[in-house]
């Protein structure tokens, strides 16, 4: 969970997105395990990284996000202000 979070604040930066704007936010894990406990915490990770709305992707947006390593799996990050 924090390094999805870690992940997430890190494409904020990148998306020149200031610290505390409100974020619709996409993601997609390649394992099962990352996509557990992204369910697991999702109310902890939309707080965290101030996500007005958090959906989860059967598919990776390949168009509008990379992806980055979290515990050794692909997640696909995609961010937008809300």
């Amino acid at each position: 969970m924090r390094e999805v979070i870690r992940q997430v604040q890190s494409a904020r930066k990148q998306a020149d997105l200031n610290i505390d704007d409100r974020i619709t936010l996409v993601l997609h894990a390649s394992s099962p395990e990352l996509q557990k406990a992204i369910d697991d915490h999702k109310d902890i990770i939309k707080t965290e990284t101030l996500a007005m709305h958090l959906s989860v992707a059967q598919e990776p947006k390949s168009d509008t996000s990379k992806p980055v390593r979290v515990a050794g799996a692909e997640l696909f990050i995609t961010l937008s202000q809300a």
